[in-house]
């Protein structure tokens, strides 16, 4: 999917104008238009913004995936609602369908369901999210490290109330530092803007003799980061687009593995006998891994399609990833 938004040049980046008000027409572009988005100087406060204008208060009650990075639940601890750590599917290591319902009908006072996309794997959003519409309870995806991800075709974030994406330096779609709010809920959105970003657009969104927030928190993004992104998205986009096609060209197994959600394949090693999850470069060394015989996926001349997956991560690198796990 290639963005064709043409930019607008207006004036500056405190009123969501120029390359900020293009970057979020691209991503509101990328989800369909089905969403509202809004650029935040980073994903953490993305999820934290996002959570407190739910109107959360102490004693509600929030699960949470047990794997991701600690920012999916920063912003959590500090709105200090009760935590409750789902059990997490094998195959997506996001949240499991099963576990979420499960733990909806046994709490009450569940307010929000916050999931992952560990690693850039899509989530089972789409089950999630029906379950999360039948208990009237939000459900807000960590897009940080999926975007590209197809989650049943569609945009990694597509199915959830709200998305954060991520723009820092190790992600996809790099702007150096930066995230973005996409939300289905044009109230969320308004609540967002005249709660968290500067009074000059709060007015230009919503002009009005009086109601502005003069002490929000400012959390825009730099607009050399917006700059950045909005140059690189349909690059960025495209460059995921062939990866994707030409490893499921090669490797047609994983086709009939992912179906119709397909990952970025950023974080994937490969051998003979099995897939397994790479954080990064660094956590090779990290882990210790031994890479004989792994490559990865997107040279086709290192592997054969007799490839027998038998899990994404496995013991050892479960237990060494630098990942939060707690039950």
């Amino acid at each position: 999917m290639i963005m064709n938004v043409k930019y607008r040049k207006l004036s500056e980046s405190i009123y969501g104008t120029g390359y900020v008000w293009m970057l979020e027409k691209q991503f509101e572009y990328y989800h369909n238009h089905k969403h509202h988005c809004i650029s935040v100087s980073n994903a953490t406060l993305g999820i934290w913004a996002s959570l407190s204008v739910l109107g959360l208060n102490e004693g509600d009650k929030v699960i949470v995936a047990p794997f991701s990075f600690g920012g999916t639940i920063a912003g959590v601890i500090q709105i200090n609602p009760t935590i409750i750590f789902g059990d997490f599917d094998r195959i997506s290591l996001s949240l499991s369908p099963e576990s979420v319902r499960e733990l909806l009908q046994k709490y009450s006072g569940v307010k929000a369901v916050i999931d992952v996309d560990f690693l850039g794997l899509p989530s089972r959003s789409k089950e999630i999210s029906e379950i999360c519409r039948e208990h009237n309870v939000m459900y807000i995806l960590d897009c940080a490290n999926s975007f590209g991800t197809l989650n049943s075709g569609y945009p990694s974030g597509y199915f959830a109330d709200i998305s954060i994406y991520s723009l820092n330096s190790q992600k996809n779609l790099k702007g150096g530092e930066g995230g973005l709010i996409c939300t289905r809920h044009k109230d969320i959105y308004k609540e967002i803007v005249m709660t968290y970003l500067h009074p000059d657009r709060q007015r230009k969104e919503y002009p009005v003799n009086n109601g502005l927030n003069q002490f929000s928190l400012n959390l825009r993004i730099h607009p050399l980061a917006a700059y950045m992104a909005c140059k690189n998205f349909n690059k960025v986009l495209k460059k995921i687009d062939q990866k994707q096609r030409k490893i499921l060209k090669n490797f047609p197994f994983l086709k009939a593995y992912y179906g119709d959600s397909i990952p970025n394949f950023n974080y994937i090693l490969v051998n003979k006998k099995k897939v397994e999850i790479i954080q990064s470069s660094r956590d090779i060394e990290y882990l210790q891994f031994d890479l004989t015989g792994y490559y990865l996926p997107g040279d086709p001349k290192l592997l054969t399609t007799d490839v027998n997956i038998i899990s994404h991560v496995e013991q050892r690198a479960l237990q060494n990833l630098q990942i939060l796990h707690i039950v």
